[in-house]
């Protein structure tokens, strides 16, 4: 019994929100570290070390800095600026994380919208944020071509 119970101490929710706290605490010592910046470095330290893997493709972090930068300068072509709004529909796959580094890296915002959504909650979460871009990818074009009858505004895509 004092077993099990020290197992269950060990791995109690108490302590794993410690151990989260203890984690996290550099961030108040460092708050003008974003994950954009972290990539950046890592990117700098181990170019060509495994940063992002998935069933087609594998992106160094050199590969990942390099796409992320792709969209970092699409936003500023587009006249994206701190705390302009780019909703991101796009499964799981590297250009997912690559889009979302880029343009959180020029300051843009970039809500990450739920692939399940179509039809008028697709259309409610976008036009909550108001964005001034959406990235959507091909195979959810009919998801939001359901929604369109409902949008507010016209974002560009």
């Amino acid at each position: 019994m004092a077993q099990g119970s020290g197992l269950k101490e060990k791995h109690s929710p108490v302590k794993a929100w410690a151990r989260a706290l203890e984690l996290t605490a550099p961030i108040a010592s460092n708050p003008d570290r974003t994950f954009p910046t972290v990539i950046e470095k890592m990117a700098g330290q181990q170019s060509e070390a495994p940063a992002l893997l998935s069933d087609g493709e594998c992106l160094t972090y050199g590969a990942l800095q390099g796409r992320s930068n792709q969209y970092a300068r699409w936003a500023l072509d587009q006249g994206v600026a701190k705390g302009d709004v780019v909703c991101l529909l796009m499964p799981n796959r590297p250009e997912y994380m690559a889009s979302w580094l880029g343009i959180s890296s020029v300051g843009g915002v970039v809500p990450l919208l739920n692939t399940n959504l179509a039809g008028r909650p697709l259309a409610h979460c976008i036009n909550i944020v108001a964005p001034k871009h959406l990235i959507i990818a091909a195979e959810l074009l009919d998801s939001l071509t359901a929604a369109t009858q409902d949008l507010a505004g016209a974002p560009k895509i």
